[in-house]
């Protein structure tokens, strides 16, 4: 009994240690920055306070809350595309700081809001997508965003906070009551880590949809098969990641494509996994340079290219490409539960002459200590495109960490 007397007060403890250490590291962060910034300069770094807002959402500048990062002096080893450069030009009143598109040697141009390393189109994190996030959990409403069936009796409900339920098993592949579509266009703006949205006008080319799902019932015995659809939309093609829950949580996965809105669907590739009933599962669907890719729980499950995307012929808002609801959600013959819904697009570079004119219309060419530096938001960035590629005596050091505020503390590197 002592002893169990004894652990009744090991939590109350523990947290007024975890409150000591706390207050500890909030005071002792403020003070390695000062430090940093002052006395430190000379042979570290320094802190930069970011006062714009061309690397957001990834580093924040242009609200009330911007970050503190730290700098380290000189350059790495060597520089990997992605990486966070800090640099100073003649004139210029502070470092900024910028993401390394282009490497020594390479030459690096802009088109199609792609980025071309040696003729080849490349993710300016190499291999990776530099996916920024548009909408999704802490967002506004989904009824704001998505339009659906909400009518007493229709199929889709919301059985507990955050899940959206859809009960289809009467509904057909022929009717869209059983889909959710987005009610907006995808520009180029972003979601802010504290779920404001940054707005622009141009229009976004690649997008990502993920969400997490829950089959509530196995196949439909009779009849058509059950159907989970996740749907994006590029210039005047239509792509679907289509999952087909058979026997045994067996399912058939599906990548299409309809082209021109003639016809139906042509399936790219196909596969099977398992999704068993009552289980959640997290799922992506992307459309990213000419190739359709679907990941489960953090796995690659299944992918393919395909040829250009066919430009819509019809007529366009000024400045558009893409035509109707660019995501649609949802299913027939199924009842499935989602939610953590949310969309991404890809990094978009505009080349309009406001920009700039280097590696935009040709190819920039880059020395041998050359560096060519884009920032993640276009629309608001002085980068590469203007002054054109900086060369090794221009740069400071690169991006280590964000110190301040305490809830944006993370290492930096490549993203």
């Amino acid at each position: 009994m002592q002893r169990a007397r004894h652990d009744l007060h090991k939590p109350a403890q523990a947290s007024r240690r975890v409150g000591r250490l706390r207050w500890k590291v909030l005071v002792a962060v403020p003070l390695v920055c000062l430090l940093l910034a002052f006395a430190g300069r000379a042979f570290v770094g320094q802190v930069l306070v970011l006062r714009s807002g061309s690397m957001e959402p990834d580093l924040l500048g242009s609200g009330a809350s911007k970050d503190w990062v730290l700098v380290l002096y000189g350059p790495p080893d060597s520089w990997e595309r992605g990486d966070l450069a800090v640099f100073r030009q003649s004139g210029a009143e502070a470092p900024a700081v910028k993401r390394v598109a282009g490497l020594p040697g390479e030459s690096a141009q802009l088109s199609g809001g792609d980025l071309f390393i040696d003729g080849e189109r490349r993710s300016v994190l190499g291999d990776e997508a530099l996916w920024v996030p548009w909408w999704g959990p802490g967002a506004e409403g989904l009824e704001e965003w998505f339009e659906r069936d909400d009518t007493e009796g229709g199929p889709w409900s919301q059985p507990e906070p955050g899940v959206e339920r859809l009960d289809a098993l009467e509904i057909g592949a022929a009717s869209n009551r059983g889909s959710m579509f987005l009610r907006y266009d995808v520009d180029l703006g972003y979601l802010r880590p504290d779920g404001t949205r940054v707005r622009e006008t141009e229009q976004a080319n690649d997008l990502r949809v993920r969400l997490e799902l829950r089959l509530n019932a196995g196949p439909a015995e009779v009849g058509e098969p059950g159907i989970v659809r996740l749907e994006l939309v590029e210039e005047a093609d239509q792509f679907r990641l289509e999952l087909q829950p058979g026997a045994a949580g067996s399912t058939e996965v599906r990548l299409a494509r309809r082209s021109g809105n003639r016809g139906g669907f042509e399936v790219l590739k196909s596969a099977t996994t398992q999704l068993p009933v009552g289980a959640w599962h997290a799922l992506e669907f992307s459309n990213r340079d000419n190739r359709l890719a679907a990941r489960l729980d953090g796995e690659d499950l299944l992918g393919v290219g395909y040829a250009e995307n066919e430009a819509y012929r019809g007529d366009l808002p000024i400045g558009a490409k893409s035509v109707g609801p660019r995501v649609a959600i949802g299913g027939s013959r199924v009842s499935v539960d989602l939610r953590a819904i949310g969309i991404d697009r890809d990094a978009f570079y505009l080349t309009a002459s406001a920009f700039g004119d280097y590696g935009i219309g040709r190819p920039l060419r880059l020395g041998p200590d050359e560096l060519f530096l884009l920032g993640d938001h276009s629309t608001d960035s002085l980068d590469g495109r203007r002054f054109g590629a900086v060369g090794s005596s221009e740069i400071v050091g690169r991006a280590a960490a964000i110190v301040w505020p305490p809830s944006r503390w993370r290492r930096l590197g490549r993203r």
